[in-house]
């Protein structure tokens, strides 16, 4: 009933994008379960029925959208069948290529099906297979930068920040910058959608949900050593936060749809 497939983009676009999603539901089945948050943005293409997040209200997803990074869950509904295509790329260099302000507020998506984004998604649905569909957004991505994509100081930090959560500290970084702290710090935000400190936690949590889901078991100790966390109660607080469950609760109850709207399991 669920397939998901997941793809690795080529080299000429990996400056922008991490993997391409693509999940379908071929039976009219309801699905309900978190989305967990993630260090990174999804560019959302829906092409069939289109889930609701349900919190303290119920709300449509539009079909063209981005999922920004959120410090909080949300709960998505899924009711019928279901064809989306999933881009998952690097938070700033994204707001930085296609100028948009991911800087926070009550947005738990970006609606962009009155952008250019709507032609793509017309010529998405043209496309016969996943290879046709991820070989066309990467010719799209490559006319959108056709001199290439050169980095600069929020998009190297976003990546320190995501290669070693643990132990970055933007010290050093603020100290060899023109900008000011507080200048660099709300640049930031305005790109990535988080400060950075949020991004080190969810990009922790994601590393701790990714190493129960590798090695299938729960054990206290060995989550707070590979999280690097220096006590019990420090670590369910900051995992509690962010995915609305201790550790424990969410390694015996989360579900394989969790996993599949979270980008952390293939299931065919």
């Amino acid at each position: 009933m669920i397939n998901v497939e997941y793809y690795k983009p080529s080299d000429s676009v990996k400056w922008l994008i991490k993997q391409f999603e693509i999940i379908k539901i071929s039976k009219n089945t309801v699905y309900t379960d978190n989305f967990i948050p993630r260090p990174d943005v999804a560019l959302v293409f829906h092409f069939q029925n289109i889930p609701q997040i349900i919190n303290s209200e119920n709300i449509s997803l539009p079909p063209i959208f981005l999922a920004p990074v959120v410090s909080k869950t949300n709960h998505l509904y899924i009711n019928g069948e279901l064809d989306s295509f999933i881009v998952v790329c690097k938070a700033s260099v994204f707001s930085r290529l296609f100028k948009l302000d991911l800087t926070p507020g009550a947005k738990m998506f970006f609606d962009l099906t009155c952008t250019d984004f709507y032609k793509v998604w017309e010529n998405l649905q043209d496309c016969h297979s996943d290879a046709e569909k991820t070989e066309y957004f990467s010719r799209f991505v490559q006319e959108c930068a056709p001199d290439g994509y050169s980095p600069d100081n929020i998009d190297i930090l976003y990546d320190i920040i995501i290669a070693d959560h643990f132990n970055t500290s933007t010290a050093n970084f603020t100290q060899n910058s023109i900008r000011s702290v507080s200048s660099l710090q709300r640049n930031f935000k305005k790109r990535v959608g988080v400060n950075m400190k949020t991004l080190m936690r969810v990009s922790r949590t994601s590393f701790i949900f990714d190493k129960m889901i590798e090695q299938n078991t729960f054990n206290y100790q060995d989550l707070l050593f590979e999280g690097n966390y220096y006590d019990q109660a420090h670590f369910i607080k900051d995992f509690k936060e962010f995915t609305g469950k201790t550790p424990k609760q969410f390694f015996h109850n989360n579900s394989d749809i969790c996993k599949i709207i979270s980008g952390k399991q293939k299931i065919n």
